[in-house]
């Protein structure tokens, strides 16, 4: 919002200086705040755990790379669709682009309460493929109210899914190292973001702005099935272990 307002005014000038200003505040209260902490001496006798993530995890990792590419597409090309193809002004633009991110966090907590009703995976499939078809439905928007509505629902799902993804990421990273789980997932969220860009200023110069955010919903959906897909089999392979080993123990007793 202060983003779009300062642009109408001031123009980008005065947006790079605002961000010049804040980058600015941010590193002197960084510098001002901080102070030394002294780290602990791991004992070497502490075994390292080897990362040999299981199929939950890959599931994990590829819903979030999809996930990624249609963030950054959509947050990439969006300004550019609202204020040419919906001649939005810039004002109006901002609180566009904002509204995603205000119903995200007033979303955040009564949503996480869903963890406590239904399952994980279900909460993240859902929460992802909602957000995709949000995507698909862009191009087929018209006025300053329907891309509220549409920006609102991407917040709203996307605060279905984040705190069960990350929920069964902390689960994950009990299992192979927290440290190591939380950098592998990361790193793809991170070449999803890169993706995202890459291919959807292909897809725009090939095909127009409208099928980046088609290429963005299909890739969420995609992304939504083959975590699906991972989680259950990965289910699947934890009931036979359960059952072999409780097969076992019958037969020793």
């Amino acid at each position: 919002v202060v983003g779009g307002f300062i642009r109408k005014f001031a123009g980008f000038n005065g947006v790079f200086i605002l961000l010049f200003i804040l980058c600015l505040v941010s590193l002197i209260i960084l510098l001002l705040t901080t102070y030394d902490i002294k780290g602990r001496e791991e004992s070497s006798a502490v075994a390292v755990k080897s990362f040999k993530p299981g199929i939950q995890y890959y599931g994990l990792v590829s819903f979030i790379f999809f996930r990624g590419f249609g963030i950054s597409a959509c947050a990439s090309f969006l300004p550019l669709y609202i204020e040419q193809g919906m001649a939005l002004d810039s004002l109006r633009s901002g609180v566009v682009l904002c509204i995603s991110t205000v119903f995200m966090t007033f979303s955040l907590r009564p949503l996480s309460m869903l963890g406590k009703m239904f399952e994980q995976k279900n909460i993240i499939a859902s929460g992802g493929a909602a957000v995709s078809i949000m995507y698909l439905l862009i191009p087929g928007v018209s006025g300053f109210q329907g891309i509220m509505v549409i920006c609102a629902g991407m917040g709203v799902f996307g605060a279905l899914s984040q705190p069960a993804c990350t929920a069964a990421l902390l689960e994950e990273g009990e299992k192979y190292g927290t440290g190591k789980a939380v950098g592998v997932f990361n790193m793809f969220m991170n070449m999803g973001f890169a993706a995202g860009s890459l291919i959807g200023s292909f897809v725009y110069g090939m095909f127009g702005i409208e099928y980046v955010f088609i290429t963005s919903g299909m890739a969420g959906i995609a992304g939504c099935s083959v975590f699906l897909i991972l989680s259950e089999s990965n289910a699947k392979k934890e009931l036979t272990e359960i059952c072999e080993r409780s097969y076992a123990s019958k037969t020793e007793a």
